[in-house]
């Protein structure tokens, strides 16, 4: 009976585990995320965010990055006014990232960082919303890029 309890229990704790660190967006640190730009020039994230920013982390090997990516290429021509900057980050090889790059808006800076999960980045595409430097919102899903008014209305009700 008593093994059964703590069969339980470290399935349990398990469980919680998987769903804390895969499944809700994680709390990241823009200061602590060292980024490389096209011209190979480094800096924190946070030194190179817009006042209003959508980060979106991805891989070229994740299907769901890849149809996020491609909505948002689609639709980018409504945010162009928005004053929205639009950042993805990777940690994929600089030349895969130079082909993305290649195939999206140029207004849409793609970045380069040594290791997602140093950034705290566990699951993808991890999307944040920032607002004057500081996290408004955040989502572990593939972003509707088609809701624009939705995705607007995160920014202007904080």
């Amino acid at each position: 009976m008593r093994k059964s309890y703590t069969l339980l229990f470290v399935l349990t704790a398990v469980v919680l585990f998987y769903l804390w660190r895969y499944k809700r967006a994680p709390d990241i640190e823009a200061q602590s995320i060292s980024v490389m730009n096209e011209a190979g020039e480094t800096h924190t994230l946070q030194s190179i965010l817009s006042d209003t920013s959508i980060v979106v982390f991805y891989a070229s090997w994740c299907g769901p990055c890849l149809k996020e990516l491609r909505s948002l290429k689609t639709h980018y021509e409504s945010y162009r006014n928005t004053g929205i900057h639009f950042y993805c980050i990777t940690d994929d090889s600089v030349d895969k990232m130079d082909v993305m790059r290649s195939n999206m808006p140029t207004e849409i800076t793609f970045l380069h960082t040594a290791s997602l999960n140093k950034a705290g980045i566990y699951s993808i595409p991890a999307s944040f919303y920032f607002l004057n430097g500081r996290i408004i919102d955040k989502q572990l899903s593939v972003i509707n890029w088609e809701e624009k008014d939705d995705i607007l209305k995160t920014f202007y009700t904080h």
